[in-house]
Formats: structure tokens, sequence, C-alpha cells
């Protein structure tokens, strides 16, 4: 008799959770993963020149461009950089300035941030419907256990003596 009452209790407290009810209870989560990428290239900056070409003159106090009293004093310094190098020339009344820029290439280092965005997308799906013919069997099953328990309770009681 103990057993069957641990049976019945077990039988009774033991269930299927339904799809909706879990769902509720542990909803699904999206995820979102975030990747670093490192990136490198080079880039190549082709060979060029430039030139100016300027015409030495003074004015006198008319107003007049004379060329009588110009010279220069001293030499013309000429700095080379790592990639310009400029060519100064001096001759006759003109000064004429040459850059020349060697090709040179520049290395680049970057990061880039990708932020991935995985949703999970929930479809319902019904399964699982109850005919009416499930659902007589289901109260009828119900019915059942409730007319065998009051059995049991009555053969208990009459086993007892109290009936």
């Amino acid at each position: 008799m103990r057993n069957l009452l641990i049976f019945a209790s077990i039988f009774f407290l033991a269930s299927c959770v339904t799809q909706q009810r879990c769902l509720e209870k542990y909803p699904p989560k999206d995820s979102t993963t975030i990747v670093y990428l490192s990136k490198d290239t080079t880039i190549y900056i082709p060979a060029d020149s430039s030139m100016k070409l300027l015409y030495l003159g003074c004015y006198d106090s008319l107003g007049n461009l004379t060329t009588d009293y110009i010279r220069l004093q001293g030499e013309v310094e000429q700095l080379q950089g790592r990639n310009v190098k400029p060519i100064i020339i001096v001759k006759d009344k003109y000064i004429q300035v040459e850059c020349l820029v060697d090709s040179s290439k520049v290395y680049l280092q970057w990061k880039e941030k990708h932020i991935l965005n995985q949703d999970t997308l929930l479809k319902e799906v019904t399964t699982n419907i109850v005919t009416s013919w499930q659902w007589f069997q289901i109260w009828s099953g119900r019915v059942f256990f409730i007319v065998l328990i009051a059995v049991i309770i009555y053969a208990i009681l009459k086993l007892k003596k109290v009936i």
C-alpha cells in the first residue's frame, strides 16, 4: 500500500514542460561577438619635382625697377633633406630653385573592430494538436483516477474497520 502511494505521488508530480513555459522560463539569448583584426599596408609615393625661377630686381625711390646695384653676398646654402634634394642655380639676374623628391613608401598599420550580432529568431510551430477523441481519453482518464483514488481510500478505511 505504501509503495502504491509513493508511485501515485511520483506519477502525479512528474510532468513534461510545454514549449511555451520553457521559453518563458529560459528565454533565448542573442549573442554579440567583437573581433579585432590587425591590418597593414604600404603606400608608395612616386618621385616628383618642382622648379621656381625668380628675377632679381630692386625698385628705386621713384618706383622704377633697376638691376644696377644687385649682387649676392656670400654663397647660397643648400640644405638637403632625406627625401627632398634642392638644386639652387644663380645665373645673371635670376635664381632658379629646383626640388627633386625621390619615391618613397610609408608603412601603415591599424586595427579594425568588427561587431557580429547573432539574433535568435523564434519560430512558433504548432505541434501535437489534441483531437476531440484525445480530449475524451484525457477526461475519461481523469475520472478513472478520481474513482480509483476513492476506491483505494474506501478499501483502506474498510481494512481499518472504520466503515
